[in-house]
């Protein structure tokens, strides 16, 4: 079982869907750490996808 699935996003990230979780300043910020080696591509996709599925559930139990 997914992460995604156990907080009950039901459609995986996508560039689009992604956009809509994520901030712009959160991900140039990253964009920059990445340019000076400070983190991995692979850090950075991790930890764009972790600010996705708490910015998702925010608003999620938000609406409700």
């Amino acid at each position: 079982m997914s992460l995604l699935s156990i907080i009950g996003m039901t459609k995986p990230l996508t560039p689009k869907t992604m956009g809509k979780y994520l901030k712009q300043g959160f991900v140039r910020e990253l964009e920059w750490q990445h340019a000076r080696e400070e983190i991995s591509h692979s850090k950075m996709v991790e930890l764009m996808e972790e600010e996705c599925i708490k910015n998702y559930k925010k608003e999620t139990f938000n609406n409700k």
